[in-house]
């Protein structure tokens, strides 16, 4: 390895690491660091096209115009993170309520609200929100309308369509309905491995006591 670098011609340096910046492009969920690492490796490409032993400028201009385009592109998408930005209130109730939350329950419940119209003055079944598992219709919906998003932009768009809405959303119970889908995961994975075990009648784990409304997580509206 250390006589092929010590070998290898600056400029095809210059390509491997273009190409390595490509592969983590591809890696990753962030369209904003794929853009990133995308703008990087066709710098380097530029370089490798011009610096090699028979500069091609054809390739070099392609690879410019190409930079610019993604480079407008960032530009889009800071702007649009910077639209997303929460204030004092939203922050904070964004680190009471929903930073316990992984990407895959910031995106169900965003899904669940886009459905119901959480931002409408109407009334609304609050377990419509917590319970029951998607549908294929919103399964596709989480997947094309925020498959490309990172956690922290699920968790700012949630944060915002919960504040001051007509639903009052507290930490313990947002707490307690993860809770909840993490006891219903663990128990649905525990029956699957002993069908594979070949036992006829898997364990089920105990039934948790009954709650109140008040008690199960669910949104209520406003005091």
């Amino acid at each position: 390895m250390t006589n092929f670098l010590s070998d290898a011609a600056p400029a095809d340096l210059c390509l491997h690491a273009a190409n390595f910046c490509y592969l983590a492009s591809y890696l990753t969920r962030d369209m904003l660091w794929l853009r990133i690492l995308t703008c990087v490796g066709m710098s380097l490409q530029i370089v490798f096209f011009t610096c090699g032993s028979v500069p091609m400028f054809g390739p070099t201009a392609w690879m410019a115009a190409f930079v610019g385009i993604n480079l407008i592109q960032i530009a889009r998408l800071l702007r649009y993170r910077e639209r997303i930005q929460l204030n004092a209130e939203e922050a904070a109730l964004s680190a009471e309520a929903f930073e316990h939350l992984t990407r895959e329950e910031l995106a169900d419940l965003l899904t669940r609200s886009v459905r119901i119209g959480t931002r409408q003055t109407v009334e609304f079944n609050p377990h419509e929100l917590t319970e029951g598992e998607l549908t294929e219709d919103e399964i596709v919906l989480r997947d094309m309308a925020f498959g490309g998003l990172t956690r922290g932009d699920l968790l700012n768009l949630v944060t915002r369509r919960f504040h001051g809405t007509t639903a009052h959303l507290t930490p313990s119970r947002v707490r307690r309905w993860t809770e909840r889908r993490k006891r219903r995961w663990n128990q649905w994975t525990a029956q699957r491995a002993a069908k594979k075990a070949g036992r006829s009648d898997p364990p089920v784990p105990p039934a948790a006591p009954a709650r109140s409304d008040d008690e199960a997580g669910t949104l209520l509206p406003p005091e």
